[in-house]
């Protein structure tokens, strides 16, 4: 079985999606933790924001950069580098082009189809497009039986949750940042719509339908 759990960006599936794992016993596979990976390896900097009682002497010494983007963070304005020690070569691009964005997603693919073919069950946790999700899932639905919960909340609760947990934490901001002048509630989110069980679940207060059910819907 393969628990493909999805949903835009904010819509609480990284937050479901644990619960469903431990729940069942099943291993999570999370693209967004592989391609975090992906960057701490790759030694790919992260803003950090520092107190504004240091962003005179960062500014006379050069060591650091005004930024007002008060999304990339706690809103401070400024932020230094860190970098891994000994940075890695980037690898060579795989079959859905380059960058980290598309080697994580080969990553992520990969993972779940070499957990499926092994008979493990597992629950997989992306916020992918129906295009992107379509021609995978319907090899994967040679090998597994592949059910669908798609968490679905307003887009604009959506987009406020990616903001409060921006804000919390400056690492998520750097390395899933929002494309400049994005709007959540003008952001299109097309769902997997393919012919496997798919159940929608509310995040927008708890669960509906609850956890239980969700779980039996999987199971």
């Amino acid at each position: 079985m393969i628990a493909i759990v999805t949903g835009r960006p904010g819509s609480g599936k990284t937050t479901l999606a644990p619960l469903l794992s431990s729940e069942l016993a099943w291993p999570l596979v999370s693209r967004d933790k592989i391609k975090e990976a992906m960057l701490e390896t790759l030694g790919i900097g992260v803003p950090v924001p520092l107190p504004l009682h240091e962003v005179e002497g960062l500014a006379a010494s050069g060591s650091g950069h005004p930024d007002p983007d008060p999304r990339k963070g706690l809103g401070v304005g400024v932020f230094v580098q860190q970098s891994h020690p000994h940075p890695l070569p980037l690898p060579p691009p795989g079959a859905q082009g380059e960058g980290v964005n598309a080697r994580a997603t080969d990553a992520f693919f990969a993972q779940v189809s070499r957990l499926a073919h092994q008979g493990s069950s597992l629950v997989a946790e992306a916020a992918f497009q129906h295009k992107v999700w379509a021609p995978r899932l319907a090899l994967l639905a040679e090998v597994a039986d592949v059910r669908v919960v798609v968490c679905e909340v307003p887009p604009d609760i959506a987009w406020s949750r990616r903001q409060e947990r921006a804000g919390l934490d400056p690492h998520f901001a750097a390395r899933h940042p929002d494309p400049p002048g994005h709007l959540g509630e003008r952001e299109p989110y097309d769902p997997p719509s393919l012919p496997l069980p798919t159940l929608r679940v509310s995040t927008l207060e708890g669960y509906a339908p609850g956890l239980a059910e969700i779980v039996a819907f999987l199971g």
